[in-house]
C-alpha cells in the first residue's frame, strides 16, 4: 500500500482533491494524512496496521472454515445425495491447512480426522452407485466433525485475538 502512496505527487494532489470534492477529509482524517505524508507515518503505526490486516486475515480464513462446515453439516443432514461430499471435504481440509490458520492449533484435531477418514468417505461414496451416499457411521463422523469446527472456532475466537489488538479491543468498564 505504501507503494501505491508513495506515487508521483501528481496522483496524490489528484487524490486529495478527490477526497476533498466529496467531502471525505473529515470523515477520513488519518487517510487524508497518510496520503499527503507516506513518509511521514512511524513504524509503530505501519506495524499495527500490518498486525491488524493479519488479524483480519485469520478471522476471514478461520469464516470461511466455519461456513463451509456448517454447510456439510446440513448437505449431511438433510440431503441423501451425497455425490459432492467428498469435494466438501476436501475444500474444508484445504480451508483448514491454509498458512493463515497455522496458528490456530484447536483445528488441529479435526485436520487429523479428515486425513483418517477422507478415503473411506470417499470410496464409500464412490462405490454407491446411482445415489451415492454415505454409510450411517460416517454420517455420524461427518455431523460429529462439523459441528465440533463450528463450536471449536467459535469458542476460541478469544484466544486467536494478538495481545496488540485485544488491548484496544478490550471493553472498558
Amino acid at each position: 500500500m505504501e507503494n501505491v502512496l508513495c506515487r508521483s505527487t501528481y496522483c496524490q494532489y489528484q487524490l486529495i482533491d478527490y477526497l476533498d470534492l466529496l467531502g471525505l477529509q473529515g470523515l477520513y482524517p488519518r487517510a487524508l494524512e497518510l496520503i499527503s505524508l507516506p513518509k511521514a507515518v512511524p513504524t509503530t503505526t505501519r506495524l499495527q496496521c500490518s498486525l491488524m490486516s493479519d488479524h483480519i486475515t485469520v478471522l476471514c480464513k478461520l469464516n470461511q472454515v466455519v461456513n463451509m462446515a456448517h454447510q456439510l453439516n446440513s448437505d449431511i443432514a438433510n440431503i441423501t445425495n451425497h455425490k459432492y461430499v467428498a469435494h466438501q471435504i476436501a475444500l474444508l481440509y484445504q480451508s483448514i491447512c491454509t498458512n493463515a490458520l497455522k496458528k490456530c492449533t484447536f483445528l488441529q484435531p479435526y485436520q487429523k480426522s479428515i486425513e483418517d477418514n477422507f478415503k473411506h468417505v470417499k470410496n464409500t461414496i464412490n462405490s454407491s452407485g446411482d445415489t451415492p451416499h454415505v454409510t450411517q457411521q460416517q454420517k455420524q463422523w461427518l455431523l460429529d466433525l462439523t459441528s465440533g469446527i463450528v463450536n471449536t472456532a467459535v469458542s476460541q475466537l478469544r484466544s486467536i485475538i494478538p495481545p496488540d489488538i485485544a488491548m484496544v479491543t478490550r471493553p472498558t468498564k
